[in-house]
Protein backbone atom coordinates (compact mmCIF):
# COMPACT_ATOMS: atom_id res chain seq x y z
CA UNK A 1 0.00 0.00 0.00
CA UNK A 2 1.21 3.59 -0.79
CA UNK A 3 1.28 6.04 1.64
CA UNK A 4 2.77 8.85 0.24
CA UNK A 5 -0.35 10.35 -1.06
CA UNK A 6 -2.36 8.93 1.85
CA UNK A 7 -6.13 10.94 1.97
CA UNK A 8 -7.35 11.39 5.25
CA UNK A 9 -11.33 12.37 4.21
CA UNK A 10 -13.79 9.49 4.77
CA UNK A 11 -15.29 10.02 1.62
CA UNK A 12 -11.70 7.58 0.65
CA UNK A 13 -12.48 5.01 3.19
CA UNK A 14 -14.54 2.09 2.57
CA UNK A 15 -15.53 -1.19 5.06
CA UNK A 16 -14.29 -4.06 3.92
CA UNK A 17 -16.21 -6.25 6.60
CA UNK A 18 -19.71 -6.36 5.47
CA UNK A 19 -18.22 -7.32 1.79
CA UNK A 20 -16.03 -10.31 3.31
CA UNK A 21 -19.03 -11.33 5.21
CA UNK A 22 -21.14 -11.61 2.05
CA UNK A 23 -18.53 -13.44 0.13
CA UNK A 24 -17.75 -16.05 3.08
CA UNK A 25 -21.63 -16.54 3.42
CA UNK A 26 -21.64 -16.81 -0.50
CA UNK A 27 -19.21 -19.28 -0.26
CA UNK A 28 -20.48 -21.04 2.47
CA UNK A 29 -23.65 -21.24 -0.12
CA UNK A 30 -22.14 -23.28 -2.93
CA UNK A 31 -23.25 -27.30 -3.36
CA UNK A 32 -20.65 -29.24 -2.21
CA UNK A 33 -18.63 -31.27 -4.74
CA UNK A 34 -17.64 -34.89 -5.11
CA UNK A 35 -14.19 -34.62 -4.98
CA UNK A 36 -13.79 -38.34 -6.57
CA UNK A 37 -15.73 -36.88 -9.37
CA UNK A 38 -14.48 -33.93 -10.03
CA UNK A 39 -11.42 -33.17 -12.00
CA UNK A 40 -9.13 -29.76 -13.21
CA UNK A 41 -9.25 -28.27 -16.34
CA UNK A 42 -5.40 -27.88 -15.62
CA UNK A 43 -3.15 -30.14 -13.64
CA UNK A 44 0.42 -28.35 -13.39
CA UNK A 45 1.82 -31.56 -12.09
CA UNK A 46 0.41 -33.83 -14.82
CA UNK A 47 1.41 -31.51 -17.13
CA UNK A 48 4.77 -30.87 -15.76
CA UNK A 49 5.06 -34.79 -16.12
CA UNK A 50 4.21 -35.06 -19.33
CA UNK A 51 6.21 -32.40 -20.82
CA UNK A 52 8.98 -31.78 -18.45
CA UNK A 53 9.87 -28.70 -16.55
CA UNK A 54 9.06 -25.11 -18.05
CA UNK A 55 11.94 -23.09 -18.77
CA UNK A 56 12.38 -19.69 -19.86
CA UNK A 57 14.87 -20.45 -22.83
CA UNK A 58 12.83 -23.01 -24.30
CA UNK A 59 10.12 -20.21 -24.87
CA UNK A 60 12.73 -17.78 -25.70
CA UNK A 61 12.53 -15.79 -28.77
CA UNK A 62 15.43 -15.77 -31.48
CA UNK A 63 16.61 -12.43 -32.76
CA UNK A 64 14.44 -12.41 -36.20
CA UNK A 65 11.14 -13.32 -33.92
CA UNK A 66 11.43 -10.70 -32.16
CA UNK A 67 12.17 -8.43 -35.06
CA UNK A 68 9.16 -9.88 -36.77
CA UNK A 69 7.01 -8.54 -33.89
CA UNK A 70 8.39 -5.41 -33.56
CA UNK A 71 7.85 -4.51 -36.93
CA UNK A 72 4.03 -5.96 -36.61
CA UNK A 73 3.34 -4.06 -33.26
CA UNK A 74 4.74 -0.86 -35.09
CA UNK A 75 2.35 -1.40 -38.02
CA UNK A 76 -0.61 -2.17 -35.82
CA UNK A 77 0.10 0.58 -34.18
CA UNK A 78 0.30 3.05 -37.35
CA UNK A 79 -2.83 2.28 -38.05
CA UNK A 80 -4.50 3.16 -35.26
Amino acid sequence: MVVERYESGQDRKHALGPDIIEECIAINALPEVDRDAWTPLFEPNIFTEAHGPLKVDDYRMSEDELRHWAERCTRLRSQI
